[in-house]
C-alpha cells in the first residue's frame, strides 16, 4: 500500500518542504509532531535520530531555543518534556471569567 499510495516526493523536496516550516505561536507538541510526520516520509535508514533531532531543534522557536541547549536533550521525548515546561512555565495566567445567568 505505501508503494502504491505513499508519498512519492523525492527527499530534496521533503527536506525543502521540512526547512520551510517555522515555528512561530504553534504549540511545540504540534510543530514537532508536524516536523517528525514530515520526516518519516523520507526512506528508512537516510537520517539518524541525533541528526533528525537537529534539524527540528534548529527550526524550533527562538524563546525554546535560548533556553533548551541542544546537548541537554538526546531524544525527542526528553525536547518534549523541556519545551512543555517551558511553555507552561511563560504561559500567560488567564483569570476564570464568571458565568452569568440568562434570565
Amino acid at each position: 500500500l505505501i508503494s502504491a499510495f505513499g508519498d512519492r516526493r523525492p527527499p530534496h523536496r521533503l527536506y525543502l518542504q521540512l526547512f520551510k516550516m517555522a515555528h512561530d505561536k504553534e504549540s511545540t507538541d504540534i510543530f514537532i509532531a508536524r516536523a517528525r510526520a514530515l520526516l518519516a516520509r523520507l526512506p528508512r535508514g537516510d537520517l539518524s535520530e541525533k541528526v533528525e533531532l537537529d534539524m527540528v531543534y534548529g527550526l524550533l522557536n527562538d524563546r525554546i531555543r535560548r533556553q533548551v541547549r541542544r546537548e541537554e536533550v538526546t531524544t525527542f521525548a526528553g525536547l518534549l518534556r523541556r519545551a512543555r515546561e517551558i511553555e507552561d512555565a511563560t504561559a500567560p495566567i488567564v483569570p476564570p471569567v464568571a458565568h452569568r445567568r440568562a434570565m
